[in-house]
């Protein structure tokens, strides 16, 4: 492989139905022929990918064509070659290990903090 770009992003977002997320997610990649990690729960998803640039522009366009992902921020970079070995999409209780899952706590966007401006601050 020649050059490759790399996609990280996440987002936190109720998700009805971690499982179709799952299979959607791993027959774009696996068609795409990315490699990476992806991580789903009913809070959203974390991903880390990696292809060919018209492959990752592919995968960001009909990730994007989704309401719930419609808005989804995108970190890119790129290499000379691909830097990870295998496809894993994965079902977990987090898409970012913080452990509150495991202590009954949520992790939910309805509990976030008042927005306030730097001035403010």
């Amino acid at each position: 492989m020649s050059a490759c770009e790399i996609l990280l992003y996440y987002k936190y977002i109720p998700l009805t139905d971690p499982q179709a997320i799952h299979d959607w997610q791993r027959e774009i990649c696996k068609r795409l022929d990315l490699k990476g990690r992806i991580l789903i729960s009913e809070e959203g998803i974390n991903g880390t990918v990696a292809g060919n640039p018209k492959a990752t522009a592919q995968y960001m366009a009909e990730t994007a064509a989704r309401e719930e992902f419609a808005d989804m921020e995108w970190k890119t970079s790129r290499t000379d070659e691909q830097v990870f070995p295998k496809l894993r999409v994965v079902i977990r209780d987090e898409i970012v290990t913080l452990g509150v899952k495991k202590t009954g706590q949520d992790v939910s966007l309805a509990n976030k903090a008042q927005y306030i401006d730097p001035e403010e601050l």
